[in-house]
């Protein structure tokens, strides 16, 4: 009787360590990819930042300044078509 006893006791212990062992591995899985989201998040903030300040009406003018050169459509340059 008092081998199942022991027994059962170092089952028991065993199994509790190792679900320890399983669950603060795990912790340490979720804390990485937590901060490989972080580090996910700031890269796009920095993006929208770049693309905010790339598409300001001065900025593209200024691009379109530097390397096309184009010009706005007029009015008179529209051309209308009618069905008939």
């Amino acid at each position: 009787m008092k081998t199942i006893g022991s027994i059962l006791f170092i089952l028991m212990l065993s199994s509790t360590v190792l679900i320890k062992i399983l669950v603060s591995e795990q912790e340490n899985q979720l804390k990485f990819l937590n901060s490989q989201i972080g580090k996910i998040n700031s890269e796009i903030n920095k993006l929208n930042v770049d693309l905010s300040y790339v598409t300001r009406p001065k900025k593209l003018e200024e691009i379109n300044s530097i390397e096309f050169q184009l010009v706005p459509i007029l009015q008179e340059d529209i051309i209308e078509y009618k069905n008939d």
